[in-house]
């Protein structure tokens, strides 16, 4: 179940590419590899919509709009079929 909203989502791939650019750059004997693994984290999170963390703390960045669209547009498809 998703729980990362669509400004959540695009921030986390905007940082994970980020910290992978940087880390690539900037750093060498090891210390790049820590960046690589904070940007994947940050790019699989941003591009699933789901942060393992959040759904322990019980937090969602989904605006309730969002959630009432997605409702919606499943009972659309649902009723035509």
């Amino acid at each position: 179940m998703k729980n990362e909203g669509l400004f959540d989502r695009i921030l986390r791939i905007i940082f994970g590419v980020g910290f992978f650019v940087f880390g690539y750059i900037y750093f060498e004997n090891g210390w790049n590899y820590l960046f690589y693994f904070l940007g994947l984290i940050l790019l699989i999170t941003g591009l699933t919509g789901y942060c393992g963390l959040y759904n322990i703390l019980h937090i969602s960045t989904i605006k309730k709009k969002e959630k009432k669209e997605k409702k919606f547009i499943g009972e659309k498809k649902e009723a035509g079929m």
